[in-house]
Parts: structure tokens; sequence; C-alpha cells
């Protein structure tokens, strides 16, 4: 069996934890994740796996068949590699690109991109790999309320002009006017909270909210999809349902969505529950891991 060594000096919304989870649970791998911090100084608090101690980091890494880094080159883990007997390969998340970046590329043999469009457009010249995402380990829930509930979790309050910007006051402001004429709809705005507490917050919902601003998803319309729930972003993956929409076009969505039956908001949510078994389904997309790697 091979050793593979995840690390990431911050939790990257997760994305490094349901690697870990995914390659631990759906292949032979023997996977170790390293954090330097499993958090974020606004409360969001994400699993982990290991936290940052030098004399384990060392153990860890030194014995590695394979060292993936994520993002960001932390020079402590630069005295436990050693490239003539290790495999070392790189995700890069960030757009636009930090500067570093180019370090971390120099140091690995091979790079990848997270397969997501604001990401493919800024590192073209790179291979790119999925999110992964254990879908099954977040089904749909039962969902009995009469009440329709709308989701809307953005990561921060950044300006629009910003690409971390999820479009936080356009998109309240949509949702305030949504309240003010269907009082009988639930909507929720969940953010600074743990990443298990918002999860399960977010798994209540019928539609959820993710990235309106940009021609994009993110790991939110993924955990959407999976517990079945109608997904409005700016851009889907290849095969998804998702509701795409600009921030313009989001109020009329919503009513658009309001006058259907619940029966035909549910269903909606089932085709992307159905999607993400087929198309975003981690026993397949470990295999692009595995030749990734260089492992048949």
């Amino acid at each position: 069996m091979l050793n593979l060594a995840i690390f990431s000096q911050t939790p990257l919304a997760g994305a490094p934890w349901q690697q870990f989870k995914c390659l631990s649970n759906y292949t032979n791998l023997i996977v170790d994740l390293i954090y330097i911090t499993d958090r974020y100084s606004d409360g969001r608090i994400f699993p982990k796996d290991l936290l940052w101690n030098e004399k384990k980091a060392k153990k860890i890494i030194q014995e590695a068949d394979i060292v993936h880094i994520h993002n960001y080159l932390y020079p402590e883990i630069l005295k436990y590699i050693d490239k003539s007997k290790q495999l070392v390969m790189a995700t890069l998340h960030s757009v636009p690109r930090r500067i570093g970046w180019q370090n971390l590329v120099r140091l690995s043999h091979k790079t990848c991109a997270i397969r997501q469009p604001m990401q493919q457009a800024e590192y073209r010249e790179f291979e790119t790999l999925p999110n992964m995402f254990d879908i099954y380990n977040h089904i749909p829930k039962n969902r009995n309320e009469e009440k329709l509930r709308i989701c809307y979790a953005p990561s921060n309050r950044n300006d629009n002009n910003s690409p971390l910007s999820k479009g936080y006051n356009k998109v309240i402001k949509v949702l305030n006017k949504i309240q003010n004429s269907y009082p009988l709809v639930n909507i929720d705005i969940i953010e600074r909270k743990p990443y298990l507490e918002n999860l399960m917050l977010k798994r209540k919902c019928d539609i959820v909210i993710d990235d309106v601003i940009h021609k994009t998803f993110h790991t939110t319309s993924l955990e959407a999809a999976s517990h079945g729930q109608i997904v409005i972003t700016g851009a889907s993956p290849a095969n998804a349902s998702f509701i795409n929409c600009t921030i313009e076009g989001l109020e009329d969505t919503l009513i658009r969505l309001l006058k259907q039956q619940r029966k035909d908001i549910l269903k909606q949510g089932d085709m992307n529950r159905n999607w993400a078994e087929k198309y975003w389904n981690p026993k397949i997309q470990v295999k692009e891991y595995l030749k990734f790697y260089g492992i048949n």
C-alpha cells in the first residue's frame, strides 16, 4: 500500500478534508491530512485529521510515497520532502493567483486546478480534478414542511467586485423583497457557523442559492445537489440541472419557483441528487486522482 500525505495551510472550505475522506474510503491508499489551522477568524471551523505538529508532520511527510499540497507552499514542509524519492503534487484553488503560487508549482512534479469554471479559466495551463464530495455521507433529508425553505450561506460579505464575493448585499436585498411578498416562505441566512452546523442547517432547505455574481459553482452547489435540493448558481457542472442565474435574474427565478407546487420543487431536487450519484460520484472520481498520481 502507498502512503499519501495531504497538506493544506487552511481548510479551503473543506476541500482537502473531502479528498482525505474519499480517498480513505474508496481506495487502498493510506491517507493522512495535515492542516496548519482548521478554522477561519469568522467562526467557520472545519473537520480535521491532524493539526500541524512538527514531530508528527515530519514522520508522516517523510514516510509518504506521495505528498499532495493544496494552494499554499508552507516553507517548513520543505525540510521533510525528498523529490528524488517522493511524488509531490499540487492543487491550486485561489482566484486570482496567490503570491507564491509559482514556488508551489516548481516544487511539484504535477499540478492541477480544481474543476470549477473560475479556476479553469484562471489556470488554463493545468489539468483539472474535481473537488470530491462524498455524496454517500450527505443524503437527502425528508422535508415534510409545507412551507418552502430558501437558504443562502455566503462565506463572506465581500464587495461584488471581489472574486471571492457572492454578492451578499444584493442577494440579501432580493431575499428581503421575497420575504415581504411571500411571508409564508422560510428564508435562512447561514454564515459564520462551524462547518458541520452550517451543513445541518443547509440540509433542511428546498432551494439553495450559491453564487449568482460569477459564472461558477462552489462546494455549496455540490452539497445541495447531494441533499436533493434545487441549486441556483452562476454556472453548472457538466450534465447538471442546476438553475444558472445572475443577480439581476434572481428575484424572478425565485418567484417562478415559489409559484410551483411543492411536489415539483422536490422532483427538481431529486434530479440533482440523481445527477450527483451519476456524475459527481466519489467512487468514480477517486479513479481520476489515482491516475493523477500515476497509479493504475
